[in-house]
């Protein structure tokens, strides 16, 4: 594909194949809104649905934050997935009900006050789906999910490389660990030489040494990697300040002290460096079968620290919580759960120009 030509939505079976394949599962329970500027697609972003029982307009209020994230949004579209039926529906009194709608209307009703334009809504259960507002008969037909699969933009997002897992948990990795019985020794040792250090000091030696492995090893992450060799890496991730100045290099690997507490916080607002996050997203996926369960809170934190600057907030929520399972006091994994929570982004998932996804369109073959 040529890397100048947009996704091309000619049919609503595309935009509904477009929302699963961009989050990269599929929602369940979930309402998802896609933002727009103009006629083009923006974001795309994702919360649990709440309880029926949830005022409307505090829900609403809570989905803005995601929203007005994208500041150069103009319209939204709305989909709701979910099992649940509305009760007029269930009753037969009326066969247009469908659930979440006060919710829904209020979340319309925050949108028109923002100066933002709802363009379209949808409901997608278990049977198929249907436009979300409608009220009469000819365009509240129950639809097949069959269309969406046999979309033309489907089948172009998967030769695209788009996966699809069924839920958020199922697109975090967690291979089964086949290393050695000496394996977490060998990171314990070898974190027991790391000290205290200063995370801004960037010539430590330790924090050099860390920093060369680590980009030693994303330079040969094609090849094979032998367990002394990741868990040489791991022990660099039991660092705090390591760990935090290996985050930032897989943004952006320069030493200048503002831009590096930039990226931590969200805050950079130039492009990253996407080919050396997916590099490291590679290199982590490879250190995992060589890590003991009980080591890999950072690099489940690290996993999900780079989907969180990729913009997709529930995988890297999933691996936060992963990384929690292992160690529930461990504190980047816990801070970074409760921003998930309150919708924060970093400044580069919220500008097309440098978002992932635009990176991920321009390499498109």
């Amino acid at each position: 594909m040529n890397e100048n030509q947009p996704i091309k939505v000619t049919a609503t079976a595309d935009i509904l194949a477009y929302v699963p394949r961009t989050l990269g599962f599929q929602p369940r329970e979930s309402l998802a809104i896609v933002t727009l500027r103009g006629t083009q697609l923006a974001l795309t972003l994702r919360v649990d649905l709440p309880a029926e029982s949830a005022d409307p307009v505090d829900f609403a209020q809570a989905v803005m934050h995601y929203v007005l994230a994208d500041a150069a949004a103009d319209g939204a579209l709305m989909f709701v997935y979910t099992k649940e039926v509305a009760e007029g529906a269930k009753t037969g009194t009326n066969h247009f009900a469908k659930p979440y709608m006060a919710h829904a209307q209020a979340i319309e009703t925050e949108m028109e006050r923002a100066g933002l334009d709802l363009r379209g809504g949808w409901l997608i259960n278990t049977l198929g789906w249907m436009p979300f507002f409608c009220e009469e008969e000819g365009c509240c037909i129950l639809q097949q999910h069959e269309e969406i699969r046999d979309s033309a933009l489907n089948a172009h997002m998967v030769l695209a490389g788009y996966t699809l897992n069924d839920d958020a948990s199922r697109s975090v990795i967690d291979p089964a660990f086949t290393g050695s019985d000496t394996a977490h020794t060998k990171i314990e040792e070898g974190a027991y030489w790391l000290n205290l250090l200063d995370p801004l000091d960037f010539t430590d030696p330790s924090i050099s040494q860390g920093r060369a492995a680590w980009t030693t090893a994303l330079g040969t992450v094609e090849d094979s990697i032998t367990e002394d060799e990741a868990c040489e890496l791991v022990t660099y991730l039991r660092n705090r300040a390591i760990r935090d100045r290996l985050l930032a290099d897989a943004v952006d690997a320069t030493n200048d002290q503002e831009t590096y507490m930039q990226i931590l916080a969200g805050r950079y607002e130039s492009t990253p460096d996407w080919s050396r996050v997916e590099a490291t997203q590679n290199l982590l996926a490879k250190i995992l079968p060589y890590t003991p369960t009980e080591d890999r809170a950072p690099l489940f934190a690290f996993l999900g620290w780079l989907s969180w600057q990729q913009g997709s907030s529930s995988i890297a929520y999933a691996y936060f919580e992963k990384a929690l399972g292992i160690e529930p006091q461990y504190r980047l994994a816990r801070l970074m759960k409760e921003l998930v929570s309150r919708g924060g982004l970093p400044l580069a998932a919220m500008n097309q120009r440098t978002s992932y996804g635009e990176h991920k369109r321009k390499n498109q073959h």
